[in-house]
């Protein structure tokens, strides 16, 4: 984050602009409908930018085609200082050029404007029973994911004030219940390892 987003953020008066933000990486829409929805009442614009045609489709169904974008985190469509709030919510590791996507960032972000990023953070999270049963997923997420630190270190090299915060989760999970996820393949480490190592 660049700053600390006070509440009063989303409760402008209405002599204030609208605060405009933008969901980087916005996938199937559903943060953006959400907020849509939550914050009907109140002065906000809503924009989102997604590289996936299939995705980016269901989110135009979902929040309107006006509000979502075609675009990737390393060229983001819109003019410098457009947005009061940049935000990205499990999409970071996807970003293949991920300095660039930083300078990106910077660059449509207003002054005084956040960036706020949600995402898994694999070192702290050694014993997710996928790294248990698909081992091969380590080594995949390790070259995807950036450390906590390093995403820190981008942002302060850009005189940005850097807050972070970790939430610890946990999950039981039977065996049935891991193997139906696993062949359901509802996270990206399953369309990345190989067939083989997703087979063992």
């Amino acid at each position: 984050s660049s700053d600390v987003c006070s509440s009063d953020l989303f409760v402008p008066s209405h002599r204030q602009p609208p605060v405009k933000v933008l969901d980087l990486g916005c996938g199937s829409g559903l943060w953006l409908r959400d907020q849509m929805l939550f914050f009907n009442d109140r002065r906000l614009q809503f924009a989102g930018v997604e590289p996936s045609d299939e995705m980016r489709i269901k989110a135009q169904e979902k929040v309107g085609q006006d509000i979502v974008r075609t675009g990737r985190a390393e060229a983001i469509p819109f003019e410098a200082e457009t947005f009061d709030l940049v935000t990205s919510h499990f999409a970071f590791h996807h970003f293949a050029d991920k300095p660039a996507a930083i300078a990106e960032i910077a660059r449509v972000v207003k002054p005084g404007g956040s960036f706020r990023l949600f995402n898994f953070a694999p070192e702290y999270s050694p014993n997710w029973w996928l790294y248990r049963y698909f081992p091969e997923a380590v080594a995949v997420d390790t070259l995807r994911f950036w450390k906590v630190a390093k995403i820190q270190d981008a942002f302060r090299s850009l005189d940005w004030q850097v807050a972070s915060s970790i939430e610890a989760s946990s999950e039981y999970l039977t065996h049935q219940d891991a193997l139906r996820v696993a062949e359901r393949k509802v996270t990206s480490q399953f369309t990345i390892i190989s067939e083989a190592g997703y087979q063992r």
